[in-house]
């Protein structure tokens, strides 16, 4: 791969991702819908292999645009619409951004398409959480249980989301015969391949949104933010309630997914065409927050949480591992416990604004 697109690449998987192809000698060109992103100008400006260009995605004339001044490679597609999107027209508008991005990837020739899909895609279901998982029909959660409850629950609207576009990318790498059902017609013998990489919750530099217990606490350890006794998270759940919910699930240090979306891109062939990707860090939550107050002692009246107000205990197995993505292609995540990830975020943080 000598020249990759990272469309919505402005965000902080993308950042991080532009950064990790560049490191391998990858020319990057990332996408921002915003008339001047920040992130993305300075990213451009410390890095000759990184360029940013203004589009929106939802243009099909403004994409193919794009792809006719470059001869890309390798598409990774991480634009999306927003994930507190609560309304079906703003969920909706991912999927003309994500049709003519593919378009663009078939007919301009490109090889490769890494999609950055999510564990939200097993809403729903019953674990274990496999790549080989069929999908129910329609998405139903059981009764509030108590081990119900021990599980993180994503709203139905954004399973249905996620599942229907990794379903439509991954149906582009499939070339569609001459003729389909008895009708004519001159085919689709294009030769692009796509690979979905289903992350669980993420967090690491870049990262703005603040719904993650792991980044607000990375945030007030760094002295960015006040104290966390009174904030929310994902869903409006104060933090205490969300961070108890992931207790002893995976998680993916964001420099880790980057890597592993880099890994996906280059590697010469793909044996399967579905992975779940983590860091793991299945720590449960009080020892987390624990392990916070040993690398930054002095954050703890900031963060204002006491570890007695986490869970001691952790969720079921629920099955979610990288174990098929590492057996694939020998991929290891660069930061080996949360303590590593947390301690180099904190440091990314007292260097930067976010």
């Amino acid at each position: 791969m000598q020249n990759v697109l990272i469309a919505g690449g402005t965000g902080f998987v993308g950042l991080n991702a532009a950064r990790a192809f560049a490191d391998k000698g990858v020319s990057v060109v990332v996408t921002s819908r915003k008339r001047f992103d920040e992130a993305g100008e300075a990213l451009a400006a410390d890095n000759a292999l990184i360029r940013v260009e203004y589009v929106n995605l939802q243009s099909n004339a403004e994409v193919f645009e794009l792809y006719t001044r470059y001869r890309f490679d390798g598409l990774v597609m991480l634009a999306h619409a927003h994930q507190y999107a609560r309304t079906r027209a703003a969920s909706n508008a991912l999927y003309p951004m994500l049709l003519n991005c593919l378009e663009g990837a078939r007919i301009s020739g490109v090889k490769r398409l890494v999609l950055a899909s999510s564990k939200a895609i097993y809403g729903g279901m019953s674990p274990p959480y496999n790549e080989d998982a069929t999908f129910p029909i329609q998405v139903t959660y059981p009764g509030a249980t108590d081990e119900a409850r021990k599980l993180p629950r994503f709203p139905e609207f954004e399973t249905t989301v996620k599942r229907t576009t990794e379903m439509i990318a991954l149906d582009y790498a499939i070339p569609l015969p001459a003729s389909t059902s008895g009708l004519s017609g001159s085919g689709d013998n294009h030769s692009l391949e796509v690979v979905a990489l289903r992350y669980p919750i993420q967090w690491g530099p870049g990262y703005t949104a603040m719904g993650s217990p792991f980044s607000l606490i990375a945030h007030a350890a760094a002295g960015k933010i006040d104290s966390l006794a009174d904030r929310t998270g994902y869903l409006g759940l104060p933090i205490a309630e969300f961070w108890n919910l992931l207790s002893g699930s995976a998680s993916s240090y964001v420099k880790d997914s980057a890597s592993a979306i880099v890994t996906a891109m280059l590697a010469t062939t793909l044996p399967h065409s579905i992975y779940n990707v983590c860091s793991g860090f299945n720590d449960v939550a009080r020892d987390q927050l624990e392990a916070v107050y040993r690398i930054v002692p002095g954050a703890r009246d900031n963060i204002g949480l006491a570890p007695e107000m986490l869970d001691a205990g952790g969720a079921p197995d629920n099955g979610f591992n990288a174990n098929r993505f590492k057996s694939d292609f020998g991929w290891q995540p660069e930061h080996a416990s949360f303590d590593e990830a947390f301690a180099d975020y904190v440091a990314w943080l007292q260097d930067n604004p976010y």
